[in-house]
């Protein structure tokens, strides 16, 4: 007598490796979720740190490209460079301060998802003289992280970044007693 048994697997199995094959990708997801968001915040940080590292450089070559003249009546010069952050409008601009000329400023749109000094607009006008400058920060947010990284400015026009140990205290004294974890200008 034959037997004919027909094999395979049941409908409990077939689930549990449903259920896991479903928690694997989520786990997945989440975790390149992350990291994009981690990239996303560090490409923003070299990019502002590259546009401040260009208004410094601008200012203290007088460099006159952006106060454009009109030839023969009007010499362009320039006085120095400024960087503004807008937080309303997620942006950031390179503005030429031009003694003559007709100025002409470069816009910098932000990532979807990060935000710059959420609190306040910042600037920072640069000087040919000394290379002094007043003391500024730059919070860099990321809103799907809720983590924030800064960019310092210091007065002698030495551009740092690091990052804060909590978004509230970017800018405030913190109860963290190591001052490299936030922005504080003396």
């Amino acid at each position: 007598m034959k037997s004919s048994l027909i094999e395979g697997y049941t409908l409990i199995e077939l689930l549990v490796v449903i259920i896991i094959i479903a928690l694997f990708t989520a786990i997945s997801l989440s975790t390149i979720n992350r990291f994009t968001y981690e990239k996303q915040l560090q490409n923003e940080i070299k990019k502002m740190t590259s546009i401040l590292e260009l208004t410094k450089s601008k200012t203290n070559s007088a460099d006159i490209t952006l106060c454009g003249g009109d030839g023969a009546f009007v010499t362009p010069q320039i006085n120095n460079f400024t960087f503004q952050t807008d937080p309303l409008h997620k942006s950031y601009r390179l503005v030429p301060n031009c003694k003559e000329g007709n100025p002409t400023s470069i816009s910098y749109q932000t990532s979807t998802g990060i935000e710059i000094n959420p609190d306040s607009d910042s600037t920072i006008t640069f000087s040919g003289i000394y290379g002094k400058v007043r003391c500024s920060c730059f919070i860099v947010k990321s809103v799907p992280l809720s983590k924030c990284r800064y960019i310092k400015v210091s007065e002698n026009a030495v551009i740092d970044e690091g990052s804060c140990s909590d978004c509230g205290f970017c800018n405030k004294p913190d109860p963290n007693p190591d001052p490299s974890l936030n922005c504080m200008c003396p």
